[in-house]
């Protein structure tokens, strides 16, 4: 393959949706061996603007990140 869909071998973010933050955080933390990040919330609509089915929304949600260096991608 010339070119890959990214265009680049470079991953800088990989996002994963779990039920309990609390719980998926540590286990990745247990299985990496770093420490477990703290989570945050995102913002509210007031600043986030963040609309479902065209119309306002106040969803939220948690995040927590691990800050693991550049991974780079090698074609087999």
């Amino acid at each position: 393959m010339d070119k890959n869909l990214l265009g680049t071998n470079i991953v800088t973010q990989i996002g994963i949706i779990v039920k309990d933050i609390d719980e998926a955080s540590k286990t990745f933390a247990d299985f990496f061996g770093v420490l477990k990040p703290k989570w945050n919330w995102t913002d509210g609509y007031e600043k986030s603007h963040a609309e479902f089915s065209g119309k306002p929304s106040d969803a939220r949600a948690k995040l927590a990140f691990f800050d693991m260096g550049q991974v780079l991608y090698i074609e087999p």
